[in-house]
């Protein structure tokens, strides 16, 4: 990260130096794509403790976890591994193929589902997990919410990401009507305030997520199959 980056960077009291340490691993250019991966997969594991710290006395629930197709075999593997063996309960896994792109007539940035694996037994969990390896804006995390809110009816909506824009939270809120605000609680390591041109935020986790996971473009483009959705789908 540059000085100024280092001074930009906000982070939450949740952030320690093992947290700290993964996030300048994402945003170094020189990492590869397994050490990507892998810091991915702590931030996950660090994420899920976050959250049940924030549960509390609350008594240990099956939850639903929503999460996006290049996110699902790293940032949520981490978190499931985490939420499982520290509760001894279940996660019900939702994963989404998102179409994130620029509207044409509106200039807008949306990201519509295009396909979606929505493991048996989600609908009957009251809490909601929406994961992300960063929140920029609000569309990908807005549509996964809306694509799930009507088939399960959650009573908390936990959205978790190691790293998020600084506008990121208020954008989102400002997205649905006040009632589901009252369910939302979010969950974030650091906030960045810098955006390049293009609308990438810095250092953010170092710039496209596909690339520097060694993917080969958007998964929605090029049929990616998470194995945490294969493994679930064998197994039904």
């Amino acid at each position: 990260m540059t000085r100024q980056q280092k001074q930009d960077r906000q982070y939450s009291h949740l952030a320690n130096n093992t947290t700290k340490y993964q996030l300048e691993l994402l945003a170094d250019p020189s990492s590869d794509s397994q050490t990507y991966q892998n810091a991915l997969k702590v931030l996950g594991r660090q994420l899920a403790q976050s959250i049940v710290e924030k549960l509390g006395s609350v008594e240990p629930r099956d939850i639903t976890l929503a999460v996006t197709a290049e996110d699902a075999d790293y940032l949520a593997r981490g978190f499931i591994e985490k939420y499982e063996q520290k509760l001894g309960k279940k996660v019900f896994l939702a994963c989404f193929w998102n179409d994130h792109r620029i509207e044409d007539k509106s200039k807008k940035s949306i990201a519509p589902v295009v396909n979606e694996y929505l493991q048996p037994g989600f609908e009957s969990n009251h809490t909601l997990v929406v994961i992300k390896s960063i929140i920029s804006g609000s569309c990908v995390v807005r549509s996964n919410i809306l694509s799930l809110y009507q088939r399960m009816s959650p009573d908390n909506i936990f959205i978790a990401a190691p790293v998020m824009h600084i506008d990121a939270e208020s954008k989102l809120s400002a997205d649905f009507p006040v009632e589901f605000l009252s369910k939302f609680s979010f969950t974030w390591f650091a906030k960045d305030s810098l955006k390049e041109g293009d609308g990438t935020v810095l250092p953010g986790v170092g710039g496209q997520v596909y690339e520097r996971l060694g993917l080969h473009g958007k998964p929605h483009e090029t049929h990616l199959m998470p194995n945490e959705v294969r493994t679930r789908i064998i197994a039904s």
